[in-house]
């Protein structure tokens, strides 16, 4: 809100109309400003660079002198002071001396321009305890800025290449950088660079390499050291020659496109390609297309719409400061703009501190080189916060009094340049111009280094439907097989057949079908491998071994001919038989689980391991049940049913002589291990065969499981269908079998 605070004073009445600076009214206190003019010596041109310079300060001060809003009660006394440029030692500092000690004590002092002038005078500024205000660029080479007490006094108006490394932080936290590397010209803010890679220890990221560029001869060895850390963002501080020459080297090992970003600063004008001894202006181009700029908006006239606190537009303003050198001899000088925002901030950090001076009994207009008056002025540029012709002016209120404003990030290609962002320091704020996707290709921002990412296999859309259709016609066709059992128990044909067994092979094909659906379906867990497992090896026991039972009970009826008549084997001996043989099978399982868990683990597939256009490796994997001690206890449980799997076929052919259809099936199921011995070699075979495809091999297995499963309950029970539908009565019958029923039956089949 305080940057609004313009608009007001703009309609503040102009009733109190002030005299320009050297009014002869001595009833008003007069505030005295001293203005430092450094200058080229006996140049024809210093008269002229002087008048300027007067020319700025007076027109910028003598509208703040018709401000009724800004220092009310006072009027400004400017007392200029000019020196030639020699670059003598201490010039300065005498200068300063000279300007403080002659005349009233002087509440501020504004310039001078040159750095180590600037550096100079603030040497004795602090020692006067007066502060003094910078327009112009103080290179961070000259000095350590980072040191507070070298400057602890001064404000700089012109936003310093400091700023700019809050920016490159801000972009790396933005797109999640940890790793750059950064290349600086030998003379181009080292200082800058310096604090640049101490922030970056500050914030937990890395700095993987750190190049100077003392001379062009080692712009290879540079280019070779950053591509061996394969680094990807890279920071330059270079001028525009030397950047030319580093995306030459660039472009020739490789170090451009969209893997890399290359993010300068430094540049005087922007990025001047042109060709080089071993490099087209093409292959220049090339290398640096696409690459970020963070400019500071130094003499910049801001382009915003909206008003400054002259309540006029920043254009307007400087149009108007040209109309006032329009009739004069001399033209506005190139640190104009900022020189308006100086007078400016120096006007209303007075203005502020005036009841803060108030307190002690004080005023601006009896001044005095004091702590007590220091503390007073400075607590009020603290409060310093408005919209200038360069943009939004305000202070950093706990470092070093440097300008906080915005600084811009473009984009710069062959032939054409663009804005994309700006960086709001004083909100430590980023606000995009445009969408990620239209900077970044294909909306991919580029990682910091070779990322090796896992990416999980999933299985195809028509693989997944195909399997879960046929488990669903498996666990259907199941149902219908277990209703028909159940409504015609009591039918001859069914009943001969056991339909309490048939109904525990069902169970155990439904648990089958279930394997399926949780192979296909659901997602790899401990608990779901556990469920698999069990289910599984359940599954098949419990059919089979149902199976078994019943043509124990044949081969029992049929080889024992001197057994009693009232001798009989019913059911409850086959359950007998089915539990014991399940519970083997589970206590297995369990000792299994308790000693060697499942565990989800992945399957990187090798023959789907690729390289993206961004340098990723990317490795394709497949999540798998694994157990450390799974071969031995597979092998035991395969024995096992290996073992219950060539029982039931010795016991086939024992009673392959048995015709009675209803009550043996020894024909069913020879033809359901002869099912699942060649689907089971099948599986095997393929499961060595197709390691390395694990989303394959889980529609094979899948399949073969399904066509056992379905082919074995056809065997058993669309024989019994049929007969049920060709006999239309149901004869209820005994439901022990005797010895004198096989002995009728015998008889029968005799004649």
């Amino acid at each position: 809100m305080q940057y609004y605070l313009g608009i007001l004073f703009a309609m503040c009445s102009l009733a109190v109309h002030r005299v320009v600076l050297h009014s002869n009214d001595t009833s008003t206190p007069v505030i005295h400003v001293g203005v430092l003019i450094d200058h080229y010596g006996l140049s024809i041109h210093s008269d002229y660079y002087i008048g300027q310079y007067k020319k700025t300060f007076e027109t910028a001060f003598a509208e703040i002198q018709k401000r009724s809003c800004v220092l009310t009660g006072y009027r400004i006394q400017m007392h200029f002071r000019s020196f030639p440029l020699d670059f003598t030692d201490g010039q300065a500092a005498v200068e300063m001396v000279n300007l403080l000690q002659s005349g009233e004590p002087k509440v501020a002092v504004l310039g001078p321009e040159i750095s180590q002038n600037l550096i100079e005078s603030q040497k004795i500024a602090r020692i006067f305890r007066t502060i003094q205000l910078s327009y112009s660029e103080m290179p961070e080479n000259s000095v350590d800025q980072t040191d507070m007490s070298l400057f602890p006094t001064l404000y700089k108006l012109n936003q310093a290449s400091d700023l700019i490394n809050h920016l490159r932080i801000k972009l790396m936290k933005h797109f999640g950088w940890k790793r750059v590397a950064t290349i600086k010209q030998d003379n181009i803010h080292v200082k800058d660079i310096d604090n640049f890679h101490f922030l970056m220890r500050t914030n937990n990221m890395t700095l993987v390499t750190a190049s100077d560029v003392v001379d062009m001869t080692i712009i290879p060895n540079i280019i070779t050291t950053i591509k061996n850390f394969d680094a990807r963002i890279i920071f330059g501080s270079l001028s525009s020659y030397v950047a030319n020459y580093i995306f030459c080297e660039a472009f020739k090992q490789g170090l451009y496109g969209q893997r890399y970003v290359w993010i300068l600063t430094g540049l005087e004008s922007g990025l001047d390609l042109f060709r080089t001894n071993d490099c087209t202006l093409e292959e220049v181009e090339i290398a640096a297309h696409g690459h970020f700029e963070l400019r500071l908006n130094r003499l910049l006239v801001s382009s915003s719409p909206e008003p400054t606190i002259t309540g006029r537009t920043s254009k307007e303003e400087v149009a108007n400061l040209e109309t006032k050198f329009f009739n004069s001899t001399f033209d506005m000088p190139l640190y104009g703009p900022v020189m308006l925002d100086t007078v400016w901030a120096l006007a209303l950090g007075l203005n502020n501190s005036i009841k803060n001076l108030n307190k002690q009994g004080k005023s601006l207009d009896n001044y005095s080189y004091s702590y007590q008056n220091l503390a007073a002025i400075m607590k009020g540029m603290k409060e310093v916060a408005f919209r200038g012709v360069t943009g939004p002016v305000s202070f950093d209120k706990f470092h070093n009094r440097n300008r906080i404003g915005t600084l811009n990030v473009t984009q710069h290609f062959a032939s054409s340049t663009r804005d994309i962002a700006f960086y709001d320091c004083r909100k430590d704020s980023l606000h995009w111009f445009l969408p990620l996707n239209s900077i970044w290709k294909d909306n991919f921002i580029p990682s910091d280094s070779g990322r090796i990412i896992n990416k999980e296999r999933l299985i195809p859309k028509p693989l997944y439907f195909t399997l879960c259709a046929l488990a669903g016609v498996g666990i259907l066709f199941t149902i219908a097989c277990f209703v028909f059992n159940v409504v015609w128990r009591k039918h001859r044909t069914v009943k001969m057949s056991s339909p309490n067994i048939n109904s525990i092979i069902l169970i155990g094909c439904l648990l089958i079908y279930v394997t399926i659906v949780i192979k296909t379906a659901a997602s790899a867990t401990k608990a779901t491998c556990a469920v698999q497992l069990f289910c599984f090896w359940i599954g098949f026991t419990t059919t089979f071994g149902s199976m078994l039972s019943k043509t124990w009970r044949v081969y029992r009826i049929f080889t024992n001919e001197k057994m009693k008549l009232n001798m009989s084997i019913r059911d409850t001996h086959l359950l007998v038989i089915i539990g014991i043989v399940v519970a083997m099978e589970t206590i297995v399982l369990i000792v299994w689980q308790c000693l060697s868990p499942h565990l989800v683990t992945r399957q990187l597939l090798d023959r789907e391991h690729m390289t993206t256009d961004s340098g990723d490796e990317l490795f394709m994997f497949y999540p798998v049940c694994q157990s450390e001690h799974s071969y031995h206890f597979n092998w035991t449980l395969r024995i096992m049913n290996g073992t219950l799997i060539a029982f039931g076929a010795f016991l086939a052919w024992e009673t392959r002589h048995v015709h009675i259809d209803a009550l043996n099936d020894s024909k069913t199921i020879g033809i359901c291990v002869y099912n699942v011995v060649i689907l089971s070699a099948v599986e095997l075979l393929l499961s060595l065969v197709l390691q390395d495809k694990p989303v394959v091999l889980l529609g094979v297995t899948s399949v073969c499981l399904f066509a056992g499963t379905l082919a074995s309950e056809m065997l058993i029970f669309l024989p019994k269908m049929l007969a049920v539908y060709k006999i239309s009565t149901a004869t209820p019958q005994t439901a022990v079998i005797t010895i004198e029923t096989i002995h009728n039956e015998r008889s029968n089949t005799a004649h």
